[in-house]
């Protein structure tokens, strides 16, 4: 892809849009703008060096750890309380990708006010 509009003509493909029906390029909008100014600003030479984040690495263990511990549990429980909180897991991830992921956030569908108030419990459950 071409940019033009002012700039030297360079290829970038992340930074600029190509009608592939056509061959033709778009101008670029202001946000592709200012990541194109970003781009063509950051240094090159950066060396990445790989550190241990001690708080990061000790949420994911403790929540791993929990895991295998409640499924651990379900052997030992009774039958329906591991229903329970499989029904509770799934209608919860409901909550979260139906509600405040697709209806909130996305704005992907309309829905009157009870399936809006059953979202919200459903992932006031999940916290």
């Amino acid at each position: 892809c071409i940019m033009t509009e002012g700039r030297d003509e360079a290829s970038n493909e992340n930074v600029c849009t190509i009608n592939q029906t056509k061959g033709t390029t778009h101008p670029l909008d202001s946000r592709q703008r200012k990541e194109a100014d970003l781009i063509a600003t950051e240094p090159k030479n950066e060396t990445f060096i790989p550190r241990i984040r001690w708080p990061d690495l000790a949420a994911q263990v403790f929540i791993h750890v929990g895991c295998v511990y409640g499924l651990v549990l379900c052997f030992y429980s009774r039958f329906y309380t591991t229903l329970f909180a499989f029904c509770t897991i799934y209608t919860s991830g409901f909550g979260i990708t139906a509600g405040v992921h697709r209806l909130w956030s996305h704005r992907a569908y309309k829905a009157n006010w009870a399936l809006r108030f059953f979202l919200v419990i459903l992932f006031t459950v999940t916290g």
